[in-house]
């Protein structure tokens, strides 16, 4: 019976998983997994310690497991919860996605502030640290500058950076162990950042980050004057606050204050750790390792939250300056998103200069847009044809608020003697005048306006009667429609202290969307139909406001300088800061979220893929870059705003966008396995698809299905179906192509011991066991055999592999 060294087939199975994964890239970035993790491995920093140092580092999961989760909106949950189930405080997806100021912390529990090594530190050599590898670019969100350090790093890098987690940050004044810091806090994240050539993925820089970037620089080095061990990295740690440093030593000056460094001499502890996890893209989180790392993996990435509470004494507002973990403090302005491929097949519509044509101010799904002109008078455009809408005589002004999916028009008269007076238009030359609020699609219904409330129509919906809308008072009073009547409504304060919330707008199930003054700040607020009223944003000194909510409830505003997505479900996903591209101003029923202003341009999201309009546009257009501002989108993509052409005029324009595809990346199965390509497309609808292989049309059948969809499954993949796939997406407009490769491999074999035989197993059908003397051959068939084979060992070496016929 044929004979096989044991330790041989192990090996085979691990290079065939390695040749496997090494095309994947499933954080999208462009960078196989296997390229990240061997840049991870390289450059893993050596750490030296100070021979006083009292705190070690920790894991993601031990540090939640050994804390509580406060500030909860849940509830609180206590640390024997989160030791038995850590992964609890991922449960609701509430702070997995949201935004740097969360109030959500864990508060470590006192006797776990020295960590679990602080007896035995060289045990610390085992807790993971935490890596991105990402590729940088020239556009502002991934592209990278430090303060003080005049070169800025752009696309020619890729940039590597490393955290580690210590529970706890235990300073002193001018190295006096008696004398605490009253910053001291829990959970103390540190990093460094290894800027790597894009083309040789060899070192050119390290960047020690200390004490917050903008109270001291970090130190930025290049490769040849870093001090290394083993090819790595050197970084001194600080005692108790484990800030990283270059080199040795303490007291150092900065500005004009003295800033006293605690003690890292590197005289004490030095190691490797021996584990790195890739943490992946922010959303876009690897899904490798075993089940531990796994666990690390997603608490490190998607915690939104402190990692600690404030200990200190002295600052009272310290607490919310705990550094949080790595999902929020990424480089760059913004969270790192697909981008979509640049196109030139981009339709635009040009309705007439500004000085004619005031404004746009609403569009529905049959591609119906009305606006203002600057006589004062409104208009209805579609089919590229511009209607005026008719008007009495005694009207100076006319203003169109929302068009329905019929084509029912709301709006305002404003007349000579002052007075405001709703309008509904039924066709562009029928309009009527009378107390009506709200309107349907087959006819208004009546309602009382109440001119002495000076109440706006500001969006009107496609609903049947009974439905709920929603107007405004002058003093931001809530006026509710229930049916066919309109009352005020009052709502209670959401906390106690709290003044009454005031609402602007609202969807036909009866959301509210709105905002309160609190400390003299504008808060974002929301209300359900049973009038609860719900905080959407910090109330810490940050304005924010909320703008626009769509049929499911998704919400989009912004809390500072940041574009933000409240989601139905309760999470909150980070959009794009204003100086990308302008505030968020709509979303649509789809979740397609449009902001923008000029000059930085016009941007659209939609499931974490971002496009700039002007990249959409192309260099051959008659429209200049980064000139577009756009304010509403429908459901099928059709967007207006503003853009100026090339001889800088500014024009209303109706933007249609063409298929626009996110790049695929080739795939590597095992064969009979079940596989599902799925592509991301922009474009107006309605859109078709079609799936080719090999130039061929794919029809559905057999084991094929999706052939005409975004989404290809395969059956059962087998040798035959690996190949070249591509995808073409059409509509009116134009197509979008993309094309992806399929590996189709066979699993690699396993060895098992069972008494005092070797058994040798695969997992796929219809192969060949084959045998060799060595790993080159010549290979032999073993005729009938089956999973699993048996081996009897004698000290003869056998390779074997499975051969598909």
């Amino acid at each position: 019976m044929p004979r096989l060294a044991p330790l041989f087939a192990s090996t085979l199975g691990m290079l065939i998983a390695t040749s496997v994964s090494f095309s994947q890239d499933t954080d999208r970035d462009g960078i196989p997994d296997q390229v990240e993790q061997t840049i991870l491995e390289t450059y893993r920093p050596w750490l030296y310690f100070d021979h006083d140092e009292t705190v070690w580092p920790c894991s993601a999961t031990w540090f939640v497991q050994h804390s509580q989760l406060i500030h909860n909106p849940c509830g609180d949950i206590s640390q024997s919860v989160l030791q038995a189930n850590p992964r609890i405080i991922l449960q609701t997806g509430a702070w997995g996605s949201g935004y740097r100021e969360s109030q959500l912390k864990l508060n470590l529990d006192d006797a776990f502030q020295t960590g679990p090594f602080a007896t035995n530190p060289p045990m610390s050599v085992n807790v993971p640290i935490y890596g991105h590898v990402m590729p940088l670019s020239d556009y502002p969100e991934s592209s990278l500058s430090y303060p003080e350090f005049p070169i800025p790093f752009g696309s020619e890098y890729i940039v590597a950076q490393f955290w580690i987690l210590f529970p706890y940050n235990d300073a002193h004044f001018f190295d006096n162990p008696l004398q605490d810091n009253p910053g001291d806090h829990e959970g103390d994240w540190v990093w460094i950042d290894v800027l790597l050539d894009k083309a040789t993925t060899n070192a050119q820089y390290v960047v020690y980050h200390h004490h917050g970037d903008n109270s001291i620089p970090p130190s930025v080095k290049r490769w040849a004057d870093v001090e290394k061990t083993n090819g790595a990295p050197v970084v001194y740690l600080e005692k108790g606050t484990h800030e990283l440093w270059p080199n040795a030593g303490e007291g150092s000056f900065f500005g004009t204050e003295p800033f006293f460094v605690e003690p890292h001499f590197g005289n004490g502890q030095r190691f490797q750790p021996n584990t790195v996890i890739n943490l992946g893209e922010v959303g876009l989180p690897l899904q490798r390792g075993d089940q531990a790392e796994q666990l690390d993996r997603e608490l490190a990435l998607l915690f939104n939250g402190q990692w600690g509470d404030f200990t200190g004494e002295g600052f009272v507002d310290i607490d919310i300056s705990n550094p949080p973990g790595p999902v929020n403090q990424k480089w760059g302005a913004n969270p790192r998103f697909p981008v979509l491929p640049s196109t030139e097949q981009l339709k635009i519509f040009d309705l007439g200069p500004v000085s004619l044509v005031n404004q746009l101010t609403a569009l529905n799904n049959r591609g119906q847009v009305v606006g203002h002109l600057c006589n004062g008078r409104s208009f209805l455009w579609e089919d590229g044809k511009l209607t005026q809408l008719s008007t009495p005589t005694n009207v100076c002004d006319a203003f169109p608020y929302t068009i329905t999916e019929s084509g029912v028009i709301g709006g305002h008269f404003y007349c000579y003697l002052g007075l405001h007076q709703p309008v509904v238009w039924s066709s562009p030359a029928t309009y009527s005048i009378s107390q009506i609020f709200y309107i349907t699609n087959s006819s208004p219904v009546a309602g009382y306006w109440g001119d002495a409330f000076g109440i706006t129509i500001t969006d009107l919906h496609d609903a049947a009667a009974g439905r709920s809308g929603v107007g405004v008072g002058q003093y931001g009073s809530t006026y509710r429609l229930a049916g066919n009547r309109l009352y005020y409504q009052e709502f209670p304060p959401p906390f106690p202290g709290s003044p009454t919330p005031g609402f602007s707008m609202g969807n036909t199930s009866g959301n509210l969307i709105g905002s309160m003054n609190y400390g003299g700040w504008s808060v974002a607020v929301s209300a359900d139909p049973a009038n609860h009223v719900t905080v959407l944003s910090p109330t810490n000194g940050t304005h924010s406001a909320t703008i626009s909510i769509n049929e499911a409830g998704d919400i989009v505003g912004f809390v500072g300088s940041e574009s933000v997505l409240w989601k139905h479900d309760g999470s909150r996903v980070s959009l794009w800061r204003d100086d990308y591209g302008g505030r968020a101003s709509w979303i649509n029923n789809r979740s397609e979220v449009i902001g923008g202003k000029i000059p930085e341009g016009a941007v659209i999201w939609r499931d974490k893929l971002l496009a700039r309009v002007a990249d959409l546009v192309g260099t051959n257009s008659d429209w200049q870059p980064q000139s577009f501002s756009i304010t509403r989108i429908n459901d099928n993509d059709w967007i207006i705003g503003t853009a100026v052409n090339r001889s800088n005029e500014t024009h209303a324009v109706v933007v249609i966008l063409t298929p626009v595809i996110e790049a695929l990346t080739n795939r590597a199965i095992f064969r009979d396995t079940d596989t599902v390509i799925t592509a991301k497309v922009f474009g107006a609808l309605p859109l078709n698809f079609q799936w080719r292989r090999s130039g061929t049309n794919l029809m559905d059948g057999d084991r094929i299905s999706g052939a005409q969809t975004p989404t290809l499954t395969i059956n059962g993949a087998g040798t035959a179906d690996q190949g070249d796939y591509q995808l073409e997406a059409g509509n009116q407009f134009g197509t979008a192509n993309t094309a992806v490769r399929l590996e189709v491999q066979l699993p690699p074999i396993s060895i098992y011991r069972f008494n005092n035989f070797h058994g040798v197993s695969w997992s796929t059908t219809n192969v060949v066991l084959e045998h060799a003397a060595n790993p080159v051959g010549p290979w032999f068939p073993i005729p009938g055999a089956s999973s699993p084979f048996m081996a009897s060992p004698t000290n003869n070496t056998e390779f074997f592999r499975t051969s598909a016929p």
